[in-house]
């Protein structure tokens, strides 16, 4: 069952496991220059560049690599209004583009972390060591 995870944001991180191949790279939605035009023009309140950008993305790598699971991570926080906007609008993305898959799962931070380290709270510095050890013989 080939699935696509996305770690979204304005640089999206994604990984996808294509007939027992693991693909990973990430998606930059947005230069700093494209955002500053769009806020000049008001864009952002029309139609995210950001939002455009990720559901084309998502909607190419579930044609291209058969995609049946899209997994994403949940986040709960947002720290401006600004930013809790953009994260709705990513999600929706997620979903809209999703209609074509059979399942579309949104997972915890917390969950994430503690299937990687065992622990929930892990900081940064856990989750490298434990990606660093799955990635020895």
């Amino acid at each position: 069952m080939n699935a696509l995870a996305l770690d979204i944001g304005t640089t999206t991180g994604w990984a996808i496991w294509d007939d027992g191949q693991v693909l990973s790279s990430s998606w930059l939605l947005a230069t700093e220059k494209q955002l500053r035009q769009q806020r000049k023009v008001g864009g952002e309140r029309r139609g995210d560049i950001r939002f455009f950008q990720l559901l084309a993305r998502i909607a190419e790598s579930i044609t291209q690599h058969r995609i049946e699971v899209l997994v994403f991570e949940d986040v709960m926080f947002c720290s401006s209004q600004g930013q809790s906007q953009l994260w709705a609008s990513l999600r929706t993305a997620v979903w809209l583009a999703g209609q074509s898959v059979r399942r579309v799962e949104c997972v915890h931070t917390g969950t994430l972390k503690k299937f990687a380290t065992g622990a929930g709270n892990a900081g940064k510095e856990e989750r490298v060591a434990a990606a660093a050890n799955l990635a020895r013989p």
